[in-house]
């Protein structure tokens, strides 16, 4: 049912304007979750004195979300195209 309304809402190239949106926020999501904890074990952190190095790993996430929502932006441009 879904596919049918994504190609009433729009041409072929908006479906797969959509459907490339959905993996790059999938595979961006996954690709900040691995960053995070590299940053994370370099940094340091441990479980027997609970350490976590914040200093080291909200940066790095900060800027991954600022590139993603950039990439939200120019996503967003090609489907008003």
């Amino acid at each position: 049912m879904r596919r049918f309304r994504d190609r009433l809402d729009g041409s072929y190239r908006v479906v797969r304007i959509r459907r490339l949106k959905r993996i790059m926020f999938l595979l961006f999501g996954v690709f900040i979750i691995v960053v995070g904890a590299v940053m994370m074990i370099v940094g340091g952190a441990s479980l027997s004195p609970f350490f976590l190095p914040l200093d080291i790993f909200v940066p790095v996430t900060l800027y991954l979300l600022i590139v993603l929502s950039i990439l939200n932006f120019f996503f967003r441009d090609l489907e008003v195209r």
